[in-house]
Protein backbone atom coordinates (compact mmCIF):
# COMPACT_ATOMS: atom_id res chain seq x y z
CA UNK A 1 0.00 0.00 0.00
CA UNK A 2 2.92 2.39 0.62
CA UNK A 3 4.67 1.60 -2.58
CA UNK A 4 1.11 2.34 -4.26
CA UNK A 5 1.18 5.85 -2.69
CA UNK A 6 3.93 6.58 -3.26
CA UNK A 7 3.70 5.94 -7.30
CA UNK A 8 0.95 7.91 -7.20
CA UNK A 9 1.90 10.52 -5.42
CA UNK A 10 5.28 10.86 -7.82
CA UNK A 11 3.13 10.60 -11.07
CA UNK A 12 0.93 13.01 -9.56
CA UNK A 13 3.96 15.51 -8.90
CA UNK A 14 5.59 14.69 -12.65
CA UNK A 15 2.20 15.47 -14.00
CA UNK A 16 2.22 19.00 -12.62
CA UNK A 17 5.46 19.97 -13.56
CA UNK A 18 4.58 18.34 -17.23
CA UNK A 19 1.69 20.84 -17.18
CA UNK A 20 3.96 23.84 -15.67
CA UNK A 21 6.45 22.82 -18.60
CA UNK A 22 4.63 22.32 -21.17
CA UNK A 23 0.79 23.46 -20.96
CA UNK A 24 1.64 26.96 -21.75
CA UNK A 25 0.84 25.88 -25.71
CA UNK A 26 -3.21 25.52 -25.43
CA UNK A 27 -2.94 23.17 -28.41
CA UNK A 28 -0.49 20.26 -26.94
CA UNK A 29 -2.47 21.22 -23.18
CA UNK A 30 -5.65 19.85 -25.02
CA UNK A 31 -4.09 17.01 -26.85
CA UNK A 32 -2.65 15.68 -23.84
CA UNK A 33 -5.31 16.15 -21.58
CA UNK A 34 -7.62 14.01 -23.93
CA UNK A 35 -5.25 10.95 -24.19
CA UNK A 36 -4.74 11.42 -20.06
CA UNK A 37 -8.77 11.54 -19.32
CA UNK A 38 -8.37 8.07 -20.71
CA UNK A 39 -8.67 4.43 -18.73
CA UNK A 40 -5.40 3.89 -16.63
CA UNK A 41 -2.65 2.80 -19.06
CA UNK A 42 -0.97 0.73 -16.42
CA UNK A 43 -3.97 -1.32 -15.60
CA UNK A 44 -4.61 -1.66 -19.75
CA UNK A 45 -0.47 -3.02 -20.11
CA UNK A 46 -1.11 -5.16 -16.97
CA UNK A 47 -3.87 -6.92 -18.13
CA UNK A 48 -3.09 -7.21 -21.41
CA UNK A 49 0.84 -8.99 -20.67
CA UNK A 50 -1.28 -11.35 -18.54
CA UNK A 51 -3.97 -12.23 -20.96
CA UNK A 52 -0.51 -13.06 -22.82
CA UNK A 53 1.12 -14.93 -20.40
CA UNK A 54 3.77 -12.52 -19.83
CA UNK A 55 6.26 -13.09 -16.71
CA UNK A 56 6.82 -9.48 -16.26
CA UNK A 57 3.62 -7.86 -16.46
CA UNK A 58 4.62 -4.59 -15.02
CA UNK A 59 6.30 -3.69 -17.85
CA UNK A 60 4.70 0.04 -18.31
CA UNK A 61 6.42 3.28 -18.15
CA UNK A 62 6.44 6.70 -19.41
CA UNK A 63 9.00 8.65 -20.37
CA UNK A 64 8.79 12.57 -18.56
CA UNK A 65 8.38 14.89 -21.17
CA UNK A 66 11.18 16.71 -19.91
CA UNK A 67 13.59 13.45 -20.53
CA UNK A 68 11.85 13.43 -24.11
CA UNK A 69 12.90 16.99 -25.17
CA UNK A 70 16.52 16.17 -23.98
CA UNK A 71 16.07 12.75 -26.24
CA UNK A 72 15.33 14.79 -29.09
CA UNK A 73 18.27 17.43 -28.75
CA UNK A 74 20.51 14.90 -28.31
CA UNK A 75 19.23 12.96 -31.00
CA UNK A 76 19.02 16.63 -33.23
CA UNK A 77 15.62 15.93 -34.55
CA UNK A 78 14.78 18.22 -37.22
CA UNK A 79 11.63 19.08 -39.43
CA UNK A 80 13.15 16.71 -41.79
CA UNK A 81 13.19 13.40 -39.31
CA UNK A 82 11.25 10.76 -39.27
CA UNK A 83 11.39 9.60 -35.58
CA UNK A 84 9.86 6.16 -34.71
CA UNK A 85 8.68 4.94 -31.58
CA UNK A 86 8.96 1.99 -30.16
CA UNK A 87 6.54 1.22 -27.49
CA UNK A 88 4.79 4.47 -27.73
CA UNK A 89 1.89 3.01 -25.25
CA UNK A 90 -1.12 5.84 -25.38
CA UNK A 91 0.84 8.34 -27.75
CA UNK A 92 1.74 10.75 -25.48
CA UNK A 93 5.32 10.67 -26.02
CA UNK A 94 4.83 10.23 -29.98
CA UNK A 95 2.77 13.00 -30.10
CA UNK A 96 5.34 15.54 -27.97
CA UNK A 97 8.41 14.87 -30.11
CA UNK A 98 6.44 15.73 -33.02
CA UNK A 99 4.55 18.79 -31.93
CA UNK A 100 7.72 20.30 -30.27
CA UNK A 101 10.21 19.30 -32.93
CA UNK A 102 8.10 19.47 -35.87
CA UNK A 103 9.28 16.09 -37.24
CA UNK A 104 7.08 13.29 -38.37
CA UNK A 105 6.09 10.81 -36.10
CA UNK A 106 5.59 6.74 -36.01
CA UNK A 107 4.70 5.36 -32.47
CA UNK A 108 4.22 1.78 -32.72
CA UNK A 109 2.84 -0.75 -29.94
CA UNK A 110 1.50 -3.63 -29.36
CA UNK A 111 -1.41 -3.06 -27.08
CA UNK A 112 -4.30 -2.59 -29.68
CA UNK A 113 -6.71 -0.66 -27.23
CA UNK A 114 -3.44 2.03 -26.94
CA UNK A 115 -3.51 2.15 -30.61
CA UNK A 116 -7.09 2.65 -31.26
CA UNK A 117 -7.71 5.42 -29.07
CA UNK A 118 -4.61 7.24 -29.72
CA UNK A 119 -5.34 7.47 -33.42
CA UNK A 120 -8.77 8.75 -32.57
CA UNK A 121 -7.11 11.88 -30.59
CA UNK A 122 -4.08 12.31 -32.09
CA UNK A 123 -5.41 13.88 -36.06
CA UNK A 124 -2.57 14.51 -38.26
CA UNK A 125 -0.91 13.57 -41.38
CA UNK A 126 2.61 13.52 -39.77
CA UNK A 127 1.53 11.47 -37.17
CA UNK A 128 0.65 7.89 -37.55
CA UNK A 129 0.48 4.41 -35.07
CA UNK A 130 0.57 1.09 -35.57
CA UNK A 131 -0.72 -2.12 -33.56
CA UNK A 132 2.85 -4.05 -35.15
CA UNK A 133 5.35 -5.63 -33.22
CA UNK A 134 8.53 -4.00 -33.59
CA UNK A 135 10.63 -6.68 -35.06
CA UNK A 136 8.58 -6.67 -37.92
CA UNK A 137 7.22 -2.86 -38.40
CA UNK A 138 8.30 -1.66 -41.90
CA UNK A 139 11.60 0.89 -41.72
CA UNK A 140 11.37 2.79 -44.95
CA UNK A 141 11.78 6.43 -44.18
CA UNK A 142 12.38 6.07 -40.70
CA UNK A 143 15.74 8.26 -40.06
CA UNK A 144 15.48 7.78 -35.81
CA UNK A 145 14.30 5.43 -33.61
CA UNK A 146 13.45 5.98 -29.62
CA UNK A 147 13.37 2.58 -27.83
CA UNK A 148 12.81 2.18 -23.94
CA UNK A 149 13.50 -0.90 -23.98
CA UNK A 150 15.15 -1.35 -20.47
CA UNK A 151 12.98 -4.58 -20.16
CA UNK A 152 13.59 -6.07 -23.02
CA UNK A 153 15.00 -9.76 -23.12
CA UNK A 154 18.55 -10.28 -24.51
CA UNK A 155 16.88 -12.42 -27.67
CA UNK A 156 14.56 -9.48 -29.01
CA UNK A 157 17.66 -7.34 -28.28
CA UNK A 158 19.85 -9.56 -30.32
CA UNK A 159 16.89 -9.88 -33.15
CA UNK A 160 16.58 -5.94 -33.08
CA UNK A 161 20.33 -5.21 -33.51
CA UNK A 162 20.45 -7.28 -36.55
CA UNK A 163 17.64 -5.70 -38.41
CA UNK A 164 18.14 -1.95 -37.39
CA UNK A 165 22.06 -2.77 -38.41
CA UNK A 166 20.52 -2.38 -42.13
CA UNK A 167 18.91 0.83 -41.95
CA UNK A 168 20.75 3.91 -41.93
CA UNK A 169 19.20 4.81 -38.32
CA UNK A 170 20.18 7.52 -35.61
CA UNK A 171 18.70 5.65 -32.51
CA UNK A 172 18.16 6.50 -28.88
CA UNK A 173 17.94 3.69 -26.36
CA UNK A 174 17.70 3.21 -22.54
CA UNK A 175 20.11 1.53 -20.20
CA UNK A 176 22.45 0.20 -23.08
CA UNK A 177 23.26 1.04 -26.48
CA UNK A 178 22.42 -1.19 -29.72
CA UNK A 179 25.62 -3.81 -29.18
CA UNK A 180 28.11 -2.93 -32.05
CA UNK A 181 26.63 0.26 -33.25
CA UNK A 182 28.94 3.49 -32.72
CA UNK A 183 27.85 5.47 -29.63
CA UNK A 184 27.54 9.27 -30.72
CA UNK A 185 26.52 10.54 -27.10
CA UNK A 186 24.88 9.63 -23.62
CA UNK A 187 23.82 11.07 -20.45
CA UNK A 188 22.11 10.17 -17.23
CA UNK A 189 18.70 11.44 -17.42
CA UNK A 190 15.35 11.11 -15.12
CA UNK A 191 12.70 8.14 -15.67
CA UNK A 192 9.82 6.93 -13.11
CA UNK A 193 11.90 4.66 -11.79
CA UNK A 194 15.31 6.65 -11.30
CA UNK A 195 18.33 8.22 -13.37
CA UNK A 196 19.33 5.99 -16.49
CA UNK A 197 21.56 6.38 -18.92
CA UNK A 198 20.17 7.34 -22.72
CA UNK A 199 22.64 5.92 -25.24
CA UNK A 200 22.56 7.80 -29.03
CA UNK A 201 23.94 5.38 -31.44
CA UNK A 202 24.21 5.16 -35.21
CA UNK A 203 23.96 1.84 -36.99
CA UNK A 204 26.87 0.84 -39.89
CA UNK A 205 23.91 1.44 -42.62
CA UNK A 206 24.19 4.88 -41.77
CA UNK A 207 27.50 4.93 -41.05
CA UNK A 208 28.09 3.88 -44.71
CA UNK A 209 25.98 6.36 -46.25
CA UNK A 210 28.10 8.74 -44.54
CA UNK A 211 31.59 7.60 -46.40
Amino acid sequence: MVNYLIVKLQDYLRQRRAKALYYHDEYFASIDQKILSGPNPFKISKRYLQERGENNIYQYGETPFETLEKIGEMLNLQPTDHLMEMGCGPGRGSFFMHHFFCCRITGVEQIPAFVKRAKKIVKSKYVHFRCEDMLKTALDGITCIYLCGTCLDDQIIEQLTKRLAKYPLRIATTSYPMPGFEILDQKELKFPWGKTTVYITRSPGLATCAR
